[in-house]
């Protein structure tokens, strides 16, 4: 029995655990983020160990022996048990940790959810850092892959098969101007209103064209775009005294309003609606400490007080 323990440890029965449930040596290099080489050392050792083949090779599939499945249950209830345990010796505590996280962020997410997201956080832990970069949609599987982020905040579903995520909330949009200059009441302004003033634009691509024209067109209208910029930002920052009218994220309003005295109106027309996630390297096994820092995220994402009215 000495003998036995010796020669095992949790790694090894860790590869045993994968192996058993993905009955391929190629998948559990993949989700341990080790070396196929490694896998089939690991499997020799434990084949030593029981005594005992454990996998056979039939029909390219990895199928475990009579043995294998008479030691899955405890293994497998050995490892949880041992995971709790270490969770609870390195149990995060916000209220004296000086921790500091990673979020990669659009433009967007800066100026629209940052505020009530650090008030959030700040509040539960007043010594956490949080380092924000900004990251685009294009660019986020890159930055959560590589490490450079540990989650990214994305508008769209990240199709990746290595790639967890979180749905956060639908974000739809509303018109924004000077009301020094376009004065009408607030609440849904009508259509006529709308084409008659010069708008801004905000385009990733560069094109004087959104989904708000393609709107128009079903309803043989044409707006009159004056200018065009390449994140929200700006163009928010660039609207007073112009005259133009912008349609933006609802979750810009109190920005808008707050910085700029601008004001909203709702559109004459159906908004689109963009979902937004939270997405995270689903072969990085989250610490405690990042555990918190995502269930603060969600919990402040999630605040009904958080959407912009």
């Amino acid at each position: 029995m000495a003998d036995l323990f010796a020669s095992l440890d949790l790694n090894l029965l860790r590869v045993f655990q994968i192996l058993y449930q993905t009955k391929s040596t190629t998948k559990t290099a993949e989700i341990l983020d080790i070396s196929q080489p490694v896998v089939s050392r690991s499997l020799k050792k434990l084949r030593v160990s029981f005594n005992d083949r454990l996998f056979e090779w039939r029909n390219n599939t990895m199928l475990p022996t009579a043995v294998a499945h008479a030691l899955f249950s405890d293994v497998d209830s050995s490892l949880a048990h041992a995971r709790k345990a270490l969770e609870r010796m390195h149990a995060f505590d916000s209220s004296s940790s000086t921790a500091t996280f990673t979020l990669g962020l659009t433009d967007y997410a800066i100026h629209a959810i940052f505020p009530p997201l650090f008030a959030h956080i700040h509040q539960k832990a007043a010594n956490v850092s949080v380092i924000f970069r900004p990251v685009g949609f294009e660019e986020a599987f890159r930055a959560i892959e590589s490490g450079e982020v540990e989650f990214a905040i994305t508008s769209g579903l990240i199709e990746h098969s290595e790639v967890v995520s979180d749905f956060l909330f639908f974000e739809t949009y509303v018109i924004i101007g000077d009301p020094e200059i376009i004065r009408h009441p607030r609440g849904t302004m009508p259509i006529d209103i709308y084409i008659k003033h010069p708008h801004a634009l905000c385009s990733f691509s560069g094109m004087a064209r959104g989904w708000v024209d393609d709107m128009l067109v079903r309803q043989n209208r044409v707006r009159q775009v004056r200018a065009v910029f390449n994140a929200f930002s700006p163009m928010i920052a660039n609207l007073p005294g112009t005259g133009l009218l912008a349609t933006v994220p609802r979750r810009f309003i109190q920005y808008a309003d707050s910085h700029f005295g601008l004001t909203h109106w709702d559109l004459p027309f159906e908004s689109v609606q963009h979902a937004f996630h939270l997405a995270a390297h689903k072969r990085r096994r989250l610490t405690p400490a990042q555990r918190w820092f995502k269930e603060t995220l969600l919990g402040s994402l999630l605040d009904p007080q958080a959407d912009g009215e």
